[in-house]
């Protein structure tokens, strides 16, 4: 048989029957439905440009439990910039890292970055003063601190930082069991009527909020850093929260002892309490804050289901403009990402948002092996998945017609497929 003016492979191999067994099967299953596929793929691409983005939309590209540590510094973000009308940046960064280098007379010497501080002077467009972190590091290292921020905010007009940290309302309820209460009887989480009280929070994310206050308030003494400790609602419960402001003082280490601290005399600074009275719909905090932006990416909290999502986006530019099936480095999508939205991305986060993110999820591969093992292309789901998203961005009313909605996905879509059956076949289609 002949297939266009190819030439028909007949060297026997089990790797080869078995690409073949599988696109063969695939076409016997499929071909029967294929317009009814397409018709399905073209509702979809309707429906979005209908429906707002949501948290739970940016999350799908995740595979993590919605209570996993990383998910609740999303939330935590999240509602951070509902409240702030602003970018949260840095989402679940390590605060401070560190690298030990051997000296000649046999002992160490450890030198300390921070990728917050990193992002904040990368924002700001102004450099970094030099944090002496050997004065306070070691002195939190004697104790239990969590290394990671939920994220940072930045507000240049009123040249002003705030750090934030949180935690879910169930662990306030399970600390709460655990400590003697001030207050009697323990009222219920996030009551109607009245503020959250008793709230016990994990003293080590105090002391890892203190270390990121500390460090930017050194790296950037012209700005004011402010803390606070957002206690959110559970994945499964909704958007309730309560805000609150902490000071230095407050967040002093001979202060912070023992497991868990009371912050419930703390400033309250916002609450869903006071918004519902304000007669404001809570579960508004589902959708994407209202924050002016050239690129809807950027209204995202920088967590890693954004970052994932910039990098999807890159690689279809670079898809976009090429007959080839286009390849990346994991370095030069990095660049690209940071370039574009003006994120400071460390090595090791970009590692863990390709392989971790989107390898496992089948949105990119990797073409080759070998020397070329590290760069990665588009599938044929991950321009669906993009395109879906920016349909979804562009909230255009217009419903497509089937032809129109060919050009706009099912065309790219197929484009993909047929660069990768090449490139499988052993045709050179790469860039």
């Amino acid at each position: 048989m002949l297939m266009g003016r190819r030439r028909i492979n007949t060297e026997i191999s089990t790797e080869g029957l078995g690409h073949l067994v599988r696109a063969y099967a695939a076409i016997t299953t499929y071909l029967p439905q294929y317009v009814e596929l397409e018709q399905q793929i073209v509702a979809m691409y309707n429906t979005a440009a209908k429906k707002p983005v949501t948290y739970s939309d940016i999350s799908r590209i995740l595979r993590t439990s919605p209570s996993a540590k990383e998910n609740v510094a999303r939330r935590v973000a999240w509602t951070s910039q509902h409240i702030f009308g602003l970018q949260a940046k840095c989402v679940n960064y390590p605060i401070v890292q560190h690298a030990d280098e051997p000296k000649l007379d046999g002992s160490v010497f450890r030198s300390y970055r921070s990728p917050v501080v990193d992002q904040v002077s990368k924002s700001l467009g102004i450099d970094a003063k030099a944090v002496k972190y050997h004065t306070l590091v070691p002195k939190i290292e004697q104790t239990h601190y969590a290394n990671r921020i939920d994220s940072v905010l930045i507000d240049a007009a009123q040249e002003t930082v705030y750090c934030v940290k949180g935690c879910l309302a169930s662990q306030v309820e399970a600390n709460r069991r655990r400590e003697p209460l001030s207050g009697g009887a323990c009222p219920l989480l996030f009551a109607s009527d009245r503020p959250l009280e008793n709230v016990h929070v994990p003293t080590q994310h105090l002391r890892g909020l203190l270390l990121a206050m500390w460090s930017l308030n050194c790296a950037f003494p012209n700005m004011t850093v402010k803390g606070l400790f957002i206690v959110v609602d559970d994945p499964e419960a909704g958007w309730e929260f309560q805000a609150h402001a902490l000071t230095y003082s407050e967040l002093d280490l001979s202060v912070l002892k023992g497991r868990t601290t009371d912050i419930s005399a703390t400033q309250l600074l916002a609450s869903s309490t006071t918004l519902k009275k304000n007669g404001i719909d809570i579960q508004s905090f589902e959708r994407v804050a209202n924050i002016p932006v050239k690129d809807p990416l950027s209204a995202l909290p920088m967590d890693r289901a954004t970052r994932s999502h910039m990098i999807l986006n890159a690689m279809w530019v670079r898809q976009a403009s090429s007959d080839k099936l286009s390849t990346s480095s994991m370095t030069s999508l990095g660049q690209a990402v940071e370039q574009r939205h003006m994120i400071s991305y460390p090595a090791d986060l970009l590692r863990h948002d390709i392989e971790d993110c989107l390898e496992q999820r089948g949105l990119v591969e990797r073409p080759f092996g070998g020397v070329n093992a590290k760069r990665y292309a588009l599938t044929p789901e991950g321009i669906a998945h993009i395109l879906l998203l920016r349909r979804q961005f562009a909230r255009d009313q217009i419903p497509l017609t089937h032809i129109d909605a060919d050009a706009h996905i099912l065309a790219p879509v197929r484009k993909q497929a047929a660069l990768w059956a090449r490139h499988h076949d052993g045709i050179n289609v790469t860039d």
